[in-house]
């Protein structure tokens, strides 16, 4: 019985705690793609922490300065579609590796996902976590999906 009456309390507090997350994330997000404000090319990347596959956080200045970025955002693992432009790009590393800059890919993923996303496609690059998309937020490229997504 007891056990009983802490689920029917614990389920209401539950139900708020995912609608104030949904809210939070919201109000750092545009509402649909057509909405995001990305930051400007040239532009200063705002600071911030990505992570590596084994969870170690990097700082997005860290990153950069070793050589220049271009930074790729890409939806997950789970996206064929994202996949295929994953090993595509392959394709144009060595020329970006030979005019200085890095390749860089961030996605949402979890940390531990991207060794297998990496090893699967057999990407010469480096794949990072955003899975709390505070730097998606901050760059202005996060946006919440529609329901019908």
């Amino acid at each position: 019985m007891i056990r009983r009456l802490s689920i029917l309390f614990a389920a209401p507090i539950i139900l708020v705690l995912c609608l104030l997350m949904e809210q939070a994330f919201a109000a750092d997000a545009a509402m649909s793609a057509e909405e995001t404000d990305p930051i400007n090319a040239g532009q200063m990347m705002p600071e911030g922490n990505l992570y590596n596959p084994d969870g170690s956080a990097v700082s997005v200045s860290d990153l950069y300065s070793e050589k220049p970025v271009v930074l790729v955002y890409y939806r997950g693992d789970w996206c064929r579609y994202c996949n295929q432009h994953l090993r595509n790009l392959k394709n144009i590393e060595d020329e970006l590796v030979d005019l200085g800059y890095q390749l860089i890919a961030v996605s949402a993923d979890k940390p531990e996902i991207l060794s297998r996303t990496k090893q699967e496609a057999e990407l010469p690059y480096r794949l990072v976590s955003d899975s709390s998309m505070d730097m998606a937020k901050n760059l202005g490229i996060a946006f919440k999906v529609s329901d019908e997504t």
